[in-house]
């Protein structure tokens, strides 16, 4: 995610290939969610060499 988002946002969760983000705040929520979460996911699946990541949520930490 780069250093200063993943201080922003943390995996809590991953189960039957969806991964669950909790983020801290209502603009990196947006961000994530609208224009920058499917790069994370293929991003992940490429360091895990399969495509164990079928989905990401986003959800405000709250």
């Amino acid at each position: 995610m780069g250093k200063q988002l993943a201080n922003r946002a943390r995996a809590v969760r991953f189960r039957s290939g969806e991964l669950t983000v909790e983020v801290d705040s209502s603009a990196h929520y947006q961000e994530l969610k609208n224009f920058t979460g499917d790069q994370y996911r293929r991003k992940a699946n490429k360091l895990l060499g399969s495509e164990r990541v079928q989905r990401v949520i986003f959800k405000l930490r709250g």
